[in-house]
């Protein structure tokens, strides 16, 4: 009979497991992933459990801050009952706990931090590979080459402290002859058209060498023009290997001395500027 009875006091001793868990998360709100782990342990309520009024009192429980940065990422691990997760010094800090090194791993840190690392390859950065030695732009000085004039300017200044040669002033053929003046043209008609808007000067009267050079392009037009049966083409072909370059655009007997002044006429002409007998309509 007496043992009977101390069965039934050990059975009303230990109540049922999820009634116990529902009694502590009522007065300890816990975080998903610590019942989890809670599920399926069975705790009595007898003096020196963890559960035990007394043991309650004295927040034998994690608080709600340890639990959350005590965060276990394997949620999965089993715990012993009336333990609880080591907290960080600082809650704001956490940090993950430190693996002890072992005389292996002393061994090697200290013989991959005393040994350099292995180059496989390694190439002297002022001496220039067989590319760089075969451009167009070679230094006098060294075994450099550039792709441009430019970049051996760069080199020399940089490099061996030798300032490039300053370049010789465009001088073009036709210079302004008015004082005060430094504009210069590639051709006589852009010059007389400068004299003219910026001066406000006249052509000059032509020269006599200038006056028999025309007379004699004008016979030979003559002679091309009337022609005898020769194709307008051919004609003036017959006149190029005289060194008279004609004006190929339609009802012009322009001639000219360089195949680049005829070039340049043409040019001229196409673009509407205002050459005599090429005016656009």
């Amino acid at each position: 009979m007496s043992q009977q009875t101390n069965n039934n006091d050990v059975d009303r001793a230990v109540p049922a497991p999820n009634t116990n868990l529902n009694r502590v998360t009522a007065q300890f709100p816990l975080p998903p992933f610590l019942l989890t782990t809670l599920q399926g342990i069975s705790f009595a309520r007898a003096p020196g459990t963890i559960l035990h009024p007394d043991a309650l009192a004295a927040s034998a429980l994690p608080s709600i801050a340890e639990v959350a940065y005590t965060h276990n990422p394997h949620p999965h691990t089993e715990q012993e009952p009336g333990t609880r997760p080591a907290s960080p010094a600082s809650p704001s800090s956490p940090s993950s706990p430190a693996i002890p090194a072992t005389p292996a791993t002393a061994a090697t840190a200290a013989t991959a931090a005393a040994e350099p690392p292995v180059v496989l390859f390694r190439r002297d950065p002022l001496i220039p590979t067989p590319l760089q030695q075969s451009r167009d732009h070679k230094c006098p000085h060294c075994l450099w080459s550039f792709a441009s004039a430019w970049e051996l300017r760069r080199h020399l200044l940089s490099i061996h402290g030798i300032a490039p040669e300053t370049p010789e002033p465009n001088v073009r053929k036709h210079k302004c002859p008015v004082e005060n003046c430094a504009r210069s043209f590639d051709w006589l008609p852009e010059l007389t058209r400068h004299r003219l808007s910026a001066h406000n000067l006249e052509p000059p009267p032509p020269t006599e060498e200038e006056i028999a050079k025309q007379k004699e392009r004008e016979e030979e037009l003559k002679e091309w023009v009337a022609g005898r049966g020769e194709r307008r083409e051919a004609a003036i072909r017959r006149l190029e290997a005289k060194g008279i370059f004609t004006c190929r655009l339609d009802n012009c007997r322009k001639s000219f001395s360089s195949e680049k002044g005829r070039a340049h006429h043409e040019k001229m002409a196409r673009d509407g500027r205002g050459i005599k007998g090429h005016r656009k309509k």
